[in-house]
């Protein structure tokens, strides 16, 4: 039997009544289904954390938990924001702890699930105090191409463009914005990333990767049959926001629609891109947060991973004498 760390039993018995329980990991582990497992056990309701997820309109596309999933488990932060609004952590963060708010005020625990990392960091840690969005700036910003603000971007801070990902324009216009208005190198501006976090209690979800990666292609290849071309092509009369325009497999799709990428191209595209998400996820979360890790690969089930979990196990005491 595995001996679980004194730390994270003692993040377990540091929580206070009501206090949030967070679920992490990358795209395709399973969070939903271990979360509303929990929930069932614990009292809670879910509260999701992931940037794509929150948008009305991409049920199918963002993986949201279908009504049957969601087993009676009130949802929040899924499924509610109009596309074209855009969301950053500091929005997410002002919803979330609304939402966290009247889950407590149902006597409930609120647990927070999903994977985009910022999200998480924002309920657990003060936002750093970045600046913010300057729309005569990013007005300007439309006129250059990536690689022209990239090259303005070297000039200014020669080290930021291996902090960022370098091919998505909307981390590359941040990242520019960010050096400009601030007057410091990027570096600089998020090194309170890299302070230590106050203690919070949660999972941290991972497979092996041959499992995960197997989950993420059998995924894909479901969204496709349950209609998520049909999901994408109703959305080209309205407008998108650039935060949801990111969604994994929006701009595959549009482009298939187009007639620029057959289906097959499309679905191997968007399959390669999902696991280096997920891949980038993983580094992320491994290194900003202490949360029990579970390798889910090691059950046949989810109500195995849960009954054998010594964390879930303590909660569940600790749920009985409050």
């Amino acid at each position: 039997m595995k001996v679980v760390p004194k730390n994270y039993l003692s993040q377990a018995r540091q929580r206070t009544d009501q206090s949030p329980i967070y679920i992490t990991g990358p795209t395709g582990v399973g969070k939903s289904a271990f979360a509303t497992l929990l929930s069932l056990q614990l009292g809670g309701e879910i509260i999701g954390a992931d940037a794509f997820q929150i948008y009305d309109g991409l049920p199918i596309l963002t993986a949201q938990p279908t009504s049957q999933e969601q087993r009676g488990v009130p949802h929040h932060l899924i499924g509610t924001l109009p596309l074209k609004e855009s969301c950053d952590a500091a929005d997410y963060s002002t919803m979330a702890q609304d939402a966290i708010k009247q889950v407590r005020k149902n006597h409930h625990i609120p647990i927070i699930t999903g994977g985009t990392g910022l999200y998480i960091r924002s309920l657990i840690s003060p936002l750093d105090k970045l600046p913010k969005a300057d729309a005569i700036l990013r007005a300007s910003f439309t006129e250059l191409s990536t690689e022209a603000l990239l090259a303005r971007l070297e000039a200014l801070d020669p080290t930021a463009t291996t902090l960022i990902d370098c091919k998505n324009r909307r981390r590359v216009e941040r990242a520019l914005e960010i050096v400009i208005l601030s007057g410091s190198p990027l570096h600089e501006v998020w090194q309170k990333k890299k302070e230590s976090l106050p203690i919070s209690c949660g999972f941290f979800l991972f497979r092996e990767r041959e499992d995960l990666y197997q989950r993420i292609e059998v995924n894909v290849h479901k969204m496709f049959t349950q209609g998520v071309v049909e999901e994408i092509k109703v959305l080209d009369s309205l407008a998108v926001s650039p935060t949801a325009s990111q969604a994994l497999g929006f701009q595959e799709i549009r482009a298939y629609l187009r007639g620029e990428k057959s289906l097959e191209t499309t679905i191997k595209k968007i399959s390669q891109l999902t696991k280096h998400y997920a891949k980038r996820q993983l580094t992320w979360f491994k290194n900003q947060h202490d949360f029990f890790p579970l390798n889910l690969s090691n059950f046949s089930s989810m109500e195995e991973a849960l009954e054998h979990s010594s964390i879930v196990k303590l909660l569940r005491n600790e749920m009985k004498k409050s």
